[in-house]
């Protein structure tokens, strides 16, 4: 089967878009070549001085991954600033709720003291993350023309079924959120 891609490459600058990736889970480092076909695939600096001051961090047996989403949020705004007026592909790959980092505000939601409480609270955390960065696109008037995509790259186990992080297959380990929001209003069906 011939390669429908121009000389200049599949997607990325070859289709008029300038590719940019931040990153903080180091199995999609570019060590594993997830850096291919992106102009810029960065790794943001860690702002340690607020992590030191206001977030916990529960983690349930990973490796401790440097700063928070928040970097990665500040690194993303940092993109739409430079390329407000490019057409763009930006990928932004969280990992606070890995590790169960939160801060204080949704520690005040007194999800409870469990590790699943935990889990529920690092996902406020990135939710106001994300919620951060939509902010962020709409003051820039970049939504309009922007398809933002929300996704999870899995589960979380609570020993439910003798396993936890990513380790089986059931239910609570596939099932993850797919959200597209489109800038326009598709007709119903």
């Amino acid at each position: 089967m011939a390669s429908r891609c121009r000389p200049s490459g599949c997607g990325g600058r070859g289709a008029g878009f300038y590719t940019g990736g931040i990153w903080r889970n180091g199995w999609v480092g570019s060590n594993f070549g997830f850096n291919q076909g992106f102009d810029l695939y960065v790794r943001p600096i860690p702002n340690n001085s607020r992590e030191e001051m206001e977030l916990r961090r529960r983690n349930p047996g990973v490796g401790v991954v440097a700063g928070t989403d928040e970097d990665g949020t500040l690194s993303a705004i940092e993109f739409l600033d430079a390329h407000r007026q490019d057409r763009f592909f930006l990928y932004v790959h969280y990992m606070d709720v890995h590790q169960y980092v939160y801060d204080q505000t949704a520690a005040e939601l007194r999800f409870g003291n469990g590790l699943s409480d935990a889990y529920d609270s690092a996902i406020n955390w990135v939710d106001r993350n994300i919620g951060w960065l939509i902010h962020e696109i709409e003051k820039r008037n970049l939504f309009r023309k922007t398809i933002v995509v929300v996704s999870a790259d899995h589960g979380e186990g609570f020993t439910e079924h003798g396993g936890g992080h990513a380790r089986t297959l059931y239910g609570e380990l596939p099932h993850v959120p797919w959200i597209i929001a489109l800038p326009f209003r598709l007709d119903e069906w």
